[in-house]
């Protein structure tokens, strides 16, 4: 809920008039009353599809449709064990894609918090606890370290606050909040006197009043536009659903071909067209729906392995086609953990290895260990570290994490790092203020006090006196100052945070706190910053050897933003968002492709940014983040990947993808899965066409020179639906090809047909003459013989075709035939299946076969044998073939 006021220009005390309020809080009867009126603060959630949608939803594509076509047509000819086939297989596949997507949700149902857990409001001048949705415009809100904001919030009162906005602006460090007001516009960033939904306090304590609830906040807004976003098919559903219209186009024409003739040839009208639907139902390869359904469920599998949840199916498949990926810097490039990464003491530099929480990790100097009794000045420093400082580290899973300013909780670890383990008691404290910039501790050590201060260089530096260099005191002269003022420069140019630290000693526990904080010995910098994570470097080079574009999206700064991508190896220009505003829309699309790094964006900005590259038709978009801020980018994108921990619900509804380890390196992993699977796709689909088309020519040429059907339907469901999902299936686990992640993507308008008619024609041919030259070697020992010939044949020829299906252009010389168990076993009991039927009695008396002896046997994997020849029949055909200009520039794919 909001008001008709604009918080940011007004100062607090006309936001209490405007909401009919008072420090004191609403009264409870006036709170009940505004909840009536307003609503609960709550996020409304999207509608889910209901159990028998989300069932409904896996029979409407094309491919899915022609297969129901072709069982009710099955049914209509009389052919009803085919229909029936046909009708099991489409409801199988059914089965498993809404079981493996309602599975998903169930899992990311398990992986949603509370956005707020408590709210702490005065009413009627009480102080009292209430449940976040029961908050109203007006409550008075109290907010102590640690707790989330509940609701939208104009501070009254501060204490040394700080917020961290990081899920929804992007911005890596903590936000110092007051309640002055502010003129003119301001990026939310820049809202100081603002606590907004959902985020965190990491120091001291405020007041505030609320101002909007549920939806109407900034965290509800960016929600509220992810509902006006409409979902677009996926490459691989564009591809299959141009697959199913090219197939259906290809059996029409096929079997009117037939049938016009054999009207030529004087045959029955009524004859012939049931023997034209009968071939066009066996061109069909009913079993593929479902293959890939298995093959992409066992790819999500494997993501599940590595952490990663596909809340849609076909999402794994589409990370393969992924040519740019958007991705927000903080807690996605960076573990949102400040780290201490450089100190300056004892005029030398000390390096810090390690990052995040974590207290793994060394300090060195020129390579070497320091060892910190070595370094007074170090040791000095870490000391000033350690007891200048309110953080705390814990521990949960086996996770460190900090209570308190990420600040205050890089030292405590850097301080760790370098041996010290316990902080001296403290007598005394003057906390961090705005005004001052720096915090002083008063603390027991011995028979004295040490005081140690710890802040902004300028502050720390003008209240010191002297410096403390390898175990020395020297005066602080103006040039030493000129110099240590330099360093902290340079340190902030390269997107360092940097303090100084500074300490004395005093005989008194109290001293006048003015006197106190004067005639210190500076002791040395520390200079942090939010590193990448360790991985992320070689999958950034990974992507981009990949022909991947990675592009670095955040809210940040633009100095921040530029360093990360250098350390991670990313090149290229910087534009903030005030840039951007700059741009006309032709401008701004052309800067969005030439541009790498995007600063200060914020959620519009994002948008933009992907709706600008999703302006190409060959460009697969794949959006990564973890704040709410990132929502509306990642459901705009061909692929969203949200982060599982440090994640906003709102995002991780909108993603398509969550990495439940919040790890980089995931996405690479998934990309190389997605384009093994779709190879795999290839391979199968490149399978069943190839058998089915040999099946096709073999029927018509005995269709119309025997004036018979020489493979009954029940034969040829079975080898479309028993001997082929078999292999096909195993396919689907084929390894990943060792060039995949140095390949290019292909292009979204490139067929799935066109790169592998050749393949399909030749081995279509080679197999209807295999089954042809079976069935008149066997004819003069009977025309039952003879079919039994060709029909096991027709079989064993595809099951050694498949080892030529593996991977594109390449065959049974290339690739080690036993290398994939599955596809092995799959061979081999397809094969047993084969020689049971055409020599078990029972058998043989359901499929119409004969019994084979040792030479007929032999015949047989003599002619399947011929199949290991279509890949380099292919090669060579594609090698010599003309290459006209076609649309890729370079000749026809």
């Amino acid at each position: 809920m909001s008001v008709a006021l604009n918080p940011v220009e007004s100062p607090y005390k006309q936001v209490l008039r405007a909401l009919q309020t008072s420090e004191n809080g609403l009264s409870p009867a006036e709170a009940q009353k505004r909840l009536q009126e307003y609503g609960p603060n709550a996020i409304q959630e999207k509608k889910h599809y209901s159990l028998a949608k989300m069932l409904l939803s896996e029979f409407t594509s094309s491919l899915v449709l022609v297969l129901i076509a072709a069982g009710m047509i099955s049914f209509f000819v009389g052919e009803t064990l085919d229909g029936l086939a046909i009708l099991g297989i489409v409801v199988l596949n059914g089965l498993l894609g809404f079981f493996q997507e309602y599975k998903a949700e169930k899992a990311m149902e398990a992986l949603k918090k509370l956005s707020a857990l408590r709210a702490i409001v005065m009413r009627g001048g009480e102080t009292m606890e209430v449940a976040p949705t029961e908050l109203v415009p007006g409550d008075i809100v109290l907010l102590d370290e640690g707790s989330k904001a509940p609701a939208d919030l104009r501070l009254i009162e501060t204490v040394d606050t700080h917020i961290d906005e990081a899920l929804l602006t992007g911005e890596s460090n903590p936000v110092h909040k007051t309640v002055e007001p502010l003129s003119g516009a301001h990026a939310l960033a820049d809202q100081r006197n603002m606590a907004f939904s959902n985020t965190t306090i990491t120091r001291g304590h405020a007041k505030g009043v609320v101002v909007c609830t549920g939806m109407k906040t900034e965290f509800g807004k960016i929600a509220g536009t992810l509902e006006q976003i409409e979902e677009e098919d996926t490459p691989l559903k564009r591809n299959l659903e141009r697959l199913a219209k090219q197939m259906s186009k290809g059996v029409l024409a096929l079997t009117f071909v037939l049938f016009i003739a054999g009207i030529f040839q004087g045959r029955d009208v009524f004859e012939m067209f049931l023997i034209a639907v009968s071939l066009g139902v066996a061109a069909i390869p009913e079993g593929l729906p479902a293959i890939i359904t298995i093959s992409l469920a066992l790819g999500i599998q494997q993501m599940a392995k590595r952490n990663a949840i596909v809340r849609r199916m076909p999402a794994v498949e589409t990370l393969g086609s992924t040519t740019v990926i958007c991705s927000d810097k903080t807690g996605t490039l960076t573990k949102n953990e400040m780290t201490v990464e450089v100190l300056l003491a004892d005029n030398k530099r000390f390096e810090v290895s390690g990052s995040g929480y974590s207290t793994q990790g060394n300090i060195t100097v020129n390579g070497t260990p320091a060892e910190r009794m070595k370094h007074p000045g170090l040791e000095r420093a870490l000391e000033v570290a350690l007891n200048c400082n309110n953080a705390h580290i814990q521990t949960q899973n086996g996770i460190p994490y900090i209570i308190g300013d990420p600040t205050e909780g890089a030292l405590i670890v850097a301080a760790k790092k370098g041996g010290l383990r316990t902080a001296l008691e403290r007598v005394h404290e003057i906390p961090f203020s705005s005004e001052k910039k720096f915090m002083t501790t008063v603390n027991k050590e011995g028979n004295q006090y040490l005081v140690c201060m710890k802040g902004a260089v300028e502050q720390v530096l003008a209240r010191s006196t002297h410096a403390f260099v390898n175990g020395k005191m020297t005066p602080l002269t103006s040039t030493y100052r000129a110099k240590i003022t330099v360093q902290a420069n340079e340190l902030a140019q390269n997107a360092y945070r940097v303090l100084a630290l500074a300490f004395k000693y005093t005989p008194h526990e109290k001293e006048e706190e003015k006197k106190l904080e004067q005639g210190l010995a500076f002791a040395g910098l520390a200079g942090m910053r939010d590193p990448p994570r360790e991985e992320v470097k070689e999958s950034v080079r990974v992507c981009m050897q990949a022909g991947i574009r990675v592009k670095i999206i955040t809210g940040d700064n633009a100095l921040t933003a530029k360093a990360i991508a250098q350390k991670i190896g990313l090149q290229g220009n910087v534009l903030t968002g005030s840039e951007l505003d700059a741009l006309n829309p032709e401008e701004f699309n052309t800067a969005v492709e030439s541009t790498t790094i995007f600063a200060r964006v914020n959620p519009e900005h994002k948008y933009r940014i992907v709706s600008a590259l999703k302006r190409n038709k060959n460009t697969v978009v794949a959006v990564t983040g973890d704040g709410v801020n990132d929502a509306p980018a990642l459901k705009r994108a061909d692929i969203g990947i949200a982060m599982g921990i440090k994640g906003t619900d709102v995002t991780k509804e909108a993603a398509d993808v969550v990495l439940k380890d919040d790890n980089f390196a995931t996405i690479v992993a998934a990309v190389s899965e997605g384009r093994k699977i779709f190879s795999n796709i290839k391979g199968f689909i490149r399978y069943m066409l190839s058998a089915n088309f040999g099946e096709i020519i073999y029927i018509s040429i005995m269709a119309l020179g025997f004036r018979q059907i020489v493979l009954l339907p029940i034969q040829i469901l079975w080898i479309n639906l028993a001997t082929d999902a078999l292999p096909a299936l195993a396919l689907g686990t084929e390894k990943a090809n060792d060039e995949s992640m140095h390949q290019k993507p292909r292009r979204q308008d490139e067929s799935i047909i066109r790169s592998m008619l050749s393949f399909i024609v030749i081995g279509g041919l080679l197999s209807a003459m295999a089954a042809l030259t079976a069935f008149y070697y066997a004819l003069p020992l009977g025309f039952e013989k003879a079919r039994t010939m060709a029909f096991t044949v027709a079989v064993f020829f595809e099951l050694a075709l498949v080892f030529s299906c593996r991977q594109e252009g390449k065959g049974v010389l290339e690739l080690n035939p036993l290398s994939n168990k599955y596809l092995v076993g799959a061979v081999l009991v397809s094969a047993v299946l084969q020689l049971l039927i055409v020599q078990v009695p029972f058998l043989q008396t359901i499929f119409d076969t004969v019994t084979l002896n040792t030479q007929d046997w032999l015949v047989v994997l003599g002619l399947a044998l011929t199949s290991a020849l279509v890949p380099y029949l292919d090669n060579a055909f594609k090698k010599y073939r003309p290459r006209p200009l076609g649309p890729y520039g370079d000749g026809a794919r």
